[in-house]
């Protein structure tokens, strides 16, 4: 079975470049890697307009994996998409269609194998990060009259395991992103049908390890093909456990021998994570 093409795709405030350390772990491997930018946190919000809702996002990701898919279509090279923090919306919502048995059925012999999230949202449909949150905006959503929102203490939310001197770095490269989009929601979800593997994190200050817990299990409950695994890890793993993530990205990808699975220890209802997820959303998602 070849490699499959993975696309990366980060979370709210971030650039794609938070993966450079996993891609050139995972290039000698074999491994094509894409970095996908989000058009809600553009490198240059000065010179941009804040994107209205999610939409821009979900139809940009999905040409990306589109044309990955019928560039490689000859050599039958599928695609793994990447998704940690809030991306994980947008990539639930712009694979309709995109996976292997969907595209089958339209001649089609590749697709995408499967999806992994990093400590991501992964949402019922019709359901918005606001919504969640039990529509009461949390303090740090700090918002401009431009329509951007940012997010202070990255040090603390986001890479408190890192080193100081890298915990200065990340934040001062964090991005404004879209205050809009934290209200829009989905009405796709590909977890449903797509394989798909989480990678829950442990140690998280953003998204806490039971809500993320939460999470899956409301998932499995509607019958997701997903698997579990942990790590004890900030919200960044990328960034402080890097080869633990490069391990989870060849599980994800379907490669042999380096299969070692975590286990969700408590299992919450999607009641109790809305709870969950308003009491530490303050935290900075």
């Amino acid at each position: 079975m070849s490699k499959p093409t993975l696309i990366f795709v980060p979370g709210a405030y971030h650039s794609p470049d938070c993966y450079d350390t996993v891609i050139a772990k995972l290039t000698p491997l074999g491994y094509k890697c894409i970095k996908y930018a989000l058009l809600a946190a553009p490198a240059s919000p000065s010179t941009s307009v804040p994107v209205p809702d999610l939409q821009p996002d979900i139809a940009a990701l999905r040409s990306e994996v589109e044309s990955e898919l019928d560039a490689s279509a000859s050599a039958n090279n599928d695609v793994v998409v990447v998704a940690h923090s809030w991306s994980g919306i947008v990539a639930s919502a712009a694979l309709k269609d995109l996976g292997k048995p969907e595209r089958e059925k339209h001649g089609k012999a590749n697709g995408v194998r499967s999806i992994a999230f990093i400590s991501a949202f992964v949402p019922r449909p019709g359901v918005s990060l606001f919504d969640s949150i039990g529509g009461v905006k949390p303090a740090n959503w700090i918002n401009d009259e431009e329509g951007w929102v940012r997010v202070p203490n990255g040090e603390e939310k986001f890479y408190h395991d890192l080193a100081p001197a890298e915990q200065a770095e990340w934040t001062s490269k964090l991005l404004l992103h879209s205050y809009a989009t934290l209200y829009a929601a989905a009405d796709y979800v590909a977890w449903e049908t797509i394989p798909s593997r989480y990678l829950v994190c442990d140690d998280d200050r953003a998204i806490p390890k039971r809500l993320q817990e939460a999470m899956v299990q409301t998932c499995l409950e509607q019958g997701a093909p997903m698997l579990t695994e942990h790590v004890w890890s900030s919200h960044s793993p990328f960034l402080s456990q890097p080869d633990v993530v490069v391990g989870f990205l060849r599980r994800a990808a379907g490669e042999e021998g380096v299969e070692e699975m975590g286990t969700i220890r408590k299992h919450l209802g999607w009641q109790e994570a809305e709870l969950l997820w308003g009491r530490h959303l303050d935290n900075g998602i």
